[in-house]
């Protein structure tokens, strides 16, 4: 082997021990790390000479990305539209124009939306895209507007990192239920179900399976709210492995507004996984 060849190996063996390295050296987002950076950019953001100048869209003109959620208010010509890295958009003409009303919070990615039935003003929004692909976006916790997506508090659970599902209450706006699906790149346990009884400020994680399983799925009983059902999903996703299911992937009932949960029989997780 000539030595020129024979040092480009060395040089790129080096290179890669460097990079090998420098990776193991970068430690993760810590959850104060992440709210401080929130705040950081809602300053500079109201301090910015720029604020007031619009971007114009140019493109692209043939795909809209993944559409994760679409609620519809009491008005039917109102609607908001969530996409998986695009942002909430509404509608009050019944679709023939959108507005992005997310745009300047912490995440662009959405996991889902929710609408209070009983007041169309508050408007609940869940970051972090919950599909698996390499690509996924992770978001920064749950929003909350009650001027109908005018205004934006953010509600916390900022290590959620991707929202599976919000589910609020039919007669009681402060009661909410979050289904977080946790870090798609790590064991974590921020993974499970929280609830809220006073809108947020506040929450109980009253479902947990295990760090490799988090919530992707609620549904309420209209008619009685008691009634729960969440659809837990074990992942787990790296580079060159991803793991979609396992024991803990499963339907979950709770008879008592989710304070607590039981697993459905092994039929029923059969017909329904």
């Amino acid at each position: 082997m000539k030595k020129s060849s024979t040092y480009l190996i060395l040089a790129a063996a080096g290179m890669l021990l460097m990079g090998t390295a420098s990776a193991q050296q970068i430690k993760p987002t810590t959850e104060k790390e992440l709210v401080e950076a929130i705040e950081k950019h809602r300053e500079l953001y109201a301090s910015t000479p720029l604020k007031d100048f619009k971007a114009r869209n140019i493109g692209p003109t043939n795909m809209s990305g993944r559409i994760v959620d679409l609620e519809v208010a009491q008005n039917p010509n109102t609607f908001y539209i969530a996409a998986a890295s695009g942002g909430v958009w509404k509608t009050e003409d019944n679709g023939q124009s959108f507005t992005p009303i997310f745009d300047h919070q912490s995440a662009l990615g959405i996991g889902d939306i929710a609408l209070s039935p009983s007041d169309n003003n508050i408007l609940w929004v869940g970051t972090g895209e919950d599909n698996s692909s390499r690509s996924t976006y992770a978001g920064s916790g749950v929003y909350k507007s009650t001027d109908a997506g005018k205004t934006w508090q953010f509600m916390g659970l900022p290590h959620s990192q991707h929202i599976g599902s919000v589910q609020i209450h039919p007669t009681n706006p402060d009661i909410v239920w979050v289904g977080s699906m946790g870090g798609l790149y790590s064991q974590n346990k921020e993974r499970g179900l929280y609830m809220t009884t006073d809108g947020g400020a506040s929450w109980e994680k009253v479902l947990y399976i295990d760090d490799n399983t988090g919530i992707i799925d609620i549904k309420v009983h209209p008619k009685n709210p008691d009634i729960l059902l969440a659809a837990s999903w074990e992942r787990f996703r790296q580079a060159h492995d991803f793991i979609g299911n396992g024991e803990g992937s499963a339907i979950w009932r709770s008879e008592d507004g989710g304070k607590h949960g039981k697993k459905q029989s092994k039929v029923f997780l059969k017909m329904n996984l």
